[in-house]
């Protein structure tokens, strides 16, 4: 969603000799920036599933998200409680969420 609106603004700007040079960029980029970063945000209580071997977090396994943030240099962490009982934050990349995985799954099938 977040590439089609990108590509949706850079279509925007060619077609409609809207000149990005104009622009200050700071202001451009830090509000671009602060909108992504809503995309980016995890719910608590969100399920996700162990899909990347990760230490103390078993593949396959089902985990339940208690916050999540952007790193400064820019990755999605999520806060969970991995098979030791111990609660840090971790990477996002090693985890789907259950319900694109359920949504992917019924758009195979053609629901």
């Amino acid at each position: 969603m977040t590439q089609d609106l990108i590509d949706m603004f850079v279509n925007f700007t060619t077609t409609q000799d809207f000149d990005l040079r104009k622009c200050n960029i700071k202001s451009f980029t830090s509000e671009l920036n602060s909108r992504l970063k809503k995309f980016m945000k995890i719910e608590s209580g969100l399920l996700v599933r162990c899909i990347s071997p990760l230490q103390n977090f078993t593949l396959g396994n089902h985990y339940q998200v208690q916050d999540s943030r952007i790193t400064y240099s820019g990755f999605l962490e999520i806060r969970l409680t991995d098979d030791r009982g111990q609660t840090n934050y971790v990477a996002y990349s090693p985890f789907e969420e259950v319900s694109r995985q359920r949504e992917d799954l019924l758009k195979e099938l053609g629901l």
